[in-house]
């Protein structure tokens, strides 16, 4: 993933050492924290910021960076979306890719890149966050958002994300318990579904051998 830090600072990539610094210093003023208390999850733009001064204030993480800006020009990709890591905003941003995967052909639809999609959006850096600000109204939405996002996916496929939504949950109960009932649901669903057809054939088979008992 490659952020666009000079979009992060609002500065042209042709800028220079003193520009960035003082680009810096004006827009940590803005987002601070101690500064601006009345904008939500100040902080959270303010790491946004610090992380993207970090980087083009070293000469040799700025020369990485810009190997890296050269590199992913020239692949034609874009530049990962910017957004600060607050609940508000994750929620928000989950919230959209519910809808996006619900209007998907689900009969169509590459499961395996749903599923990586679904981990890029609640990674670790993001997962961090939201512990970080333990904010279970906006922790409980992004759950059931996710799980709306892995309704198309099969039973087996959803393993390798429950981990993910139990440290979403962190401990609370109510969360924790969403999750098992879900999980509980799509086994007896995959079952039902692996087992059906012999299920039926046998229930069948038994109905017809009750009629020819009774009707003889």
């Amino acid at each position: 993933m490659v952020k666009d830090y000079y979009k992060i600072l609002e500065l042209e990539p042709n800028a220079n050492e003193i520009a960035i610094k003082r680009q810096f210093r004006k827009l940590a003023l803005r987002f601070h924290p101690d500064v601006n208390q009345e904008l939500l999850h100040a902080d959270a733009w303010y790491r946004e910021i610090q992380e993207a001064y970090k980087i083009l204030n070293d000469p040799i993480a700025k020369a990485h960076y810009h190997e890296q800006r050269w590199l992913l020009k020239s692949q034609g990709k874009p530049f990962t979306e910017i957004f600060p890591l607050s609940p508000d905003y994750i929620a928000q941003r989950m919230a959209i890719f519910a809808l996006q995967v619900r209007q998907m052909d689900h009969f169509r639809m590459d499961r395996k890149a749903l599923q990586k999609q679904i981990l890029e959006l609640v990674n670790d850096e993001v997962l961090d966050a939201l512990s970080h600000y333990k904010e279970i109204f906006f922790n409980k939405k992004i759950l059931a958002d996710l799980l709306r996002c892995m309704e198309p996916l099969d039973y087996a496929e959803t393993g390798m994300l429950k981990p993910t939504l139990i440290r979403l949950a962190e401990q609370d109960a109510g969360m924790l318990k969403t999750i098992e009932e879900w999980y509980g649901q799509r086994k007896r669903e995959a079952w039902w579904s692996k087992h059906q057809g012999w299920i039926i054939a046998s229930i069948t088979l038994l109905l017809c051998g009750l009629i020819i008992m009774l009707t003889n």
